[in-house]
Parts: structure tokens; sequence; C-alpha cells
């Protein structure tokens, strides 16, 4: 859950559950999946074979009464996850907690009668609770899937004193990508809406943070603008991270698909930045285009330009559209909130 080791939503939300969690619930944290660095080498492939059998003795030795499994609904996610669920629920006989966080197929359910639309049926209809990011996601999954017991329990983050954040919108604006860099996320869309933005360098800068298997391409995309003032500042988190977010204006995330509730919009959001970002799953419950941030279309990078464009213009409005962001953060994604919220759903359904 290291953030230097792993650009992941969900290791974040992991780690904030377990962090800001009370006395009364002890967690003890399983690892699947790989390290973003890892590469797929012959001890992957050992550790790979030896998660179920690691599974069955960490249940065993640490008396677990409840899996709580955070999945993304991907195809590798997806048939590694059901092995989990199966042998925790069926084989062990425990509660299991469904925690779905995104991926392709929450928005685009697979062809009926096809093995991902088995599993995911299997997992939703059987499991104890399932937890979606928002209403837009739990009826998009019932309807698909027809199954009950299901809660949306919105991402949060740990809100942070608006009197220590001061952004000033009138000099040149600091522009920022905070995330996993993947085709997904609008990356090369961020990259084509610069090559039209070029009599407009001396306004803004951009800074690019994370990792992921579209960065040398990305890279090289960027590097390719003449005249873009651009920065690649690799991996951060903790401390530093807070640091870039306070002194970052907007924050970009114009994602293709396969969001839930990203961890970094609320995090910026929460340190008064100026979000822009799709309608792509739970954000469309987040975002009110031009009150706490800016809506643009799936992959319309003409749409993305013209965004960023106004945003240089009408600099007038970018304090209060910064400071409902934070609003926003403070009235619905606050992690107190969120942890009483969380301990309601296992007391109602898991541990009663």
């Amino acid at each position: 859950m290291d953030e230097q080791s792993n650009v992941s939503g969900i290791s974040t939300v992991v780690r904030n559950i377990i962090e800001f969690s009370d006395s009364s619930i002890k967690y003890f944290h399983f690892k699947v999946g790989k390290q973003d660095k890892k590469k797929r080498s012959i001890s992957w492939v050992i550790d790979q074979m030896l998660l179920i059998p690691r599974l069955i003795a960490s249940i065993l030795k640490l008396k677990i009464e409840a899996v709580h499994l955070n999945t993304g609904f991907e195809a590798a996610s997806l048939n590694r996850d059901f092995a989990i669920f199966f042998v925790s629920k069926y084989l062990l006989r425990k509660k299991v907690i469904f925690h779905v966080h995104g991926g392709y197929y929450l928005m685009n359910p697979p062809k009926k009668h096809t093995w991902l639309d088995f599993i995911i049926n299997t997992v939703l209809k059987n499991a104890d609770v399932v937890i979606v990011l928002s209403n837009t996601e739990k009826k998009v999954l019932q309807s698909n899937y027809l199954f009950n017991n299901c809660f949306a329990l919105p991402n949060s983050v740990d809100v942070v004193d608006i009197k220590l954040i001061n952004k000033d919108f009138t000099g040149p604006l600091n522009i920022c990508f905070l995330g996993r860099i993947v085709n997904s996320k609008g990356v090369f869309v961020i990259v084509d809406a610069f090559k039209a933005l070029s009599e407009r360098f001396k306004d803004f800068s951009f800074h690019l943070y994370g990792t992921g298997p579209e960065l040398n391409s990305v890279l090289e995309g960027l590097n390719g603008i003449p005249g873009l003032n651009f920065n690649y500042h690799g991996v951060i988190g903790g401390a530093r991270k807070w640091e870039v977010l306070t002194e970052s204006h907007v924050f970009l995330l114009p994602s293709l698909f396969g969001e839930g509730l990203p961890m970094a919009l609320l995090e910026a959001m929460n340190f008064k930045c100026v979000p822009v970002v799709t309608n792509d799953a739970s954000m469309a419950e987040v975002i009110q285009n031009g009150a706490n941030g800016f809506v643009v279309g799936k992959g319309d990078v003409a749409d993305l330009t013209s965004a960023i464009s106004n945003i240089l213009d009408r600099r007038e409005l970018l304090p209060a559209v910064s400071d409902q962001a934070h609003e926003t953060i403070v009235k619905k994604y606050g992690m107190e909130r969120y942890i009483v919220d969380l301990n309601n759903i296992y007391a109602v359904t898991i541990l009663y």
C-alpha cells in the first residue's frame, strides 16, 4: 500500500480504511496483485500460484471473521478475485464484503452467458454485502445483474483546514495530472489538447505525477510539443503530495472509461484545485459543471482545449469554483463520515 510503489486508488482506500478505523475492528491486510514496477517474472508466477494457499493459511491462522475484498471490474482482477471470493465464501465459510472500485466492466457489462458475466453475477448475488462508490453505480449494477444487499459508500479523504490553503489565480497557473498514467485516464487527450494551446503556453505550466504503462509514450508526446512548460516529477506520496496539491491550481482527469470515484480527484478538490474531468461513472455525482469544477466530453480534444482556454481567460471565476470544490469534500466526502458509514454496513449486514 506504499504510494511510492503502487499508484492505485484501491490501495489508497484500503490504507485509509485501516488507518482511520476505530479500535472495535481489527484489520489484517492481505496483498494481491503486483506493484507497478514489478515485472511478470517467474517469481511473480510462483507468487500467484501460492496466492490461495497463503489466503487459506492467513484466514485460519488469524481467525478472520470477514473478508473485505476490494477489486476493480477488469478481466484480470475479476478472475483472480473470484478465486479469493470462492475460497473465502464457500470453502472457509466466511462473510465476504465485495467492494467495487471502478474498472471497464463496471459501466460496460460483458456479454451475457460469458465467463466474466458468470463471475460478476455469482459474486454480486452471493456476497454478504456489495459496496459501490455512488448511487449511479448502484443503479447500473442492480439493473444489469438483479441483486440486492448493495450500499453506496463514496470514497473519502481526511479534510484539510481551508485556512492552510491560499490559491492565487492571477499569475501563471500550475496545471497537474496526478495518478496512474494509462490510456483510460485520458492522458493522450491531454497531450493533444496541449498541442492546440501553443499560444497560451506563457499562461500555465504542466506537471505530471505518477507512473504507468503509457508513461514513455506520454513523455514522448509532451516533450515533442515546442514551448510547453512541462515537468515530470515521478511518483509522489505523503507530505510531498499535499505540497504539490497546495501549489497546483487545476487538476486534469479527462477519463475515457473505468473510473469509480478517483481518490486523486477528491484529494485535489480537498486542496482547492479546480478539477477538469469527464462524467465517467461516479464523477458525474461529484462535479457540477461550472460550480465546483468543469466537465468535458470523453475523448473530446477540442472540448478539453476549450475548457483550459476558458479557465485561463476567466480567472475571476476560479476562486469561487476552488472554494466550492473544497466545500464539496467537507459536506460529502470526509473520512469521519466514511468510517461511521462503513462500520454501520459491517454491523447491519456482516457482524450480526
